[in-house]
């Protein structure tokens, strides 16, 4: 008979302490010009990304296809060796070997022209709506399904149509260190967020595992910039450090805030979490991941994750982070 009694007692100390566990608190965060006015297109997403800052982003040519095809084809003229651009949005379907969005351009020429170079690429669908490029890669049906939802403006508000991961970015500080020019949220199960890393030259092994045992399924986030960006050929390590990127991201577990914090300290020597460093009074773990440096700090059920070129620069990060929710 003291079994059940004992595993009662248990089920109402869970209870308890899942309640008495604290919420983040929600506010109006600090985004990239034009998010919550671009809708995202109806299609299964494992990430999603938005980027503007407010001014155009000088993009190469070389990201629409072959820049060599311009010199002998007049209606490619519009293009030069870079084109300005105000704003780019990227849905990813279940691998980054699927994905498509909108880019947009100075001119409805440029945009013609962008298209026009990009169909010259394996596997890509291109158009041009206005002075926007719309594109889509990868085979099989998900492409098709991506282009058919931009091309016909059947799209929906982020904060519609991710309304989870809408809440996770109203968590993130409305008066960040440095200015908004990224937003989005990924999936945590799956291939894409370690295919992204990989991509970008960080090492979070270790990370993504982690992430995986404390029952998150996916995040949110918003990166931010020291500087006015330029798009070169090559995104890496170099590129962060130069233009002073970092990244702030709020994460839901399933667990409740107690067992979360347990499972996190569990799990911190595994993923190369270390202990002892102390931002705004409150103890966070903290990885050196080689080319960047990474924070953590569990509140209630939410993991913030800040991820910066040094220490200094995610310490002002998760400094924002903990003087918001104090």
């Amino acid at each position: 008979m003291r079994t059940p009694l004992v595993l009662l007692t248990l089920l109402a100390a869970a209870t308890l302490l899942a309640a008495c566990s604290p919420s983040p608190a929600q506010g109006d965060p600090g985004l990239p010009p034009g998010f919550l006015e671009t809708g995202v297109p109806r299609a299964d997403l494992s990430a999603y990304v938005y980027v503007s800052q407010g001014a155009p982003v000088v993009v190469t040519t070389s990201w629409f296809g072959d820049v060599a095809a311009i010199k002998n084809n007049p209606g490619l003229a519009a293009l030069g060796s870079s084109v300005d651009v105000s704003s780019i949005s990227v849905a990813v379907g279940p691998s980054l070997d699927y994905f498509g969005g909108a880019i947009a351009l100075a001119s409805e020429e440029q945009a013609e022209a962008a298209a026009q170079l990009a169909k010259g690429q394996a596997l890509t669908q291109a158009w041009r709506s206005g002075k926007t490029m719309g594109f889509a890669y990868g085979n099989g049906d998900w492409p098709g399904t991506l282009k058919a939802s931009l091309q016909a403006g059947d799209v929906t508000p982020f904060a519609e149509a991710y309304t989870d991961s809408w809440v996770l970015l109203r968590m993130l500080p409305k008066l960040p260190p440095d200015h908004p020019v990224a937003a989005g949220f990924a999936k945590v199960e799956g291939p894409v967020l370690e295919q992204a890393a990989g991509r970008m030259q960080l090492n979070l092994q270790g990370v993504t595992q982690a992430l995986g045992s404390l029952n998150i399924s996916q995040g949110a986030f918003i990166a931010y910039a020291q500087t006015s960006l330029d798009a070169p050929e090559r995104v890496g390590p170099d590129y962060f450090r130069q233009e002073g990127i970092s990244v702030l991201a709020a994460m839901r577990s399933s667990y409740p805030g107690w067992m979360l914090g347990f499972f996190l300290d569990s799990f911190a020597g595994q993923a190369g979490l270390e202990k002892g460093t102390q931002v705004a009074g409150e103890e966070v773990l903290t990885k050196d991941l080689g080319d960047a440096y990474l924070m953590a700090k569990p509140i209630g059920s939410v993991l913030f994750i800040a991820v910066a070129t040094d220490k200094a620069q995610a310490e002002t990060l998760m400094t924002a982070v903990l003087e918001q929710q104090g």
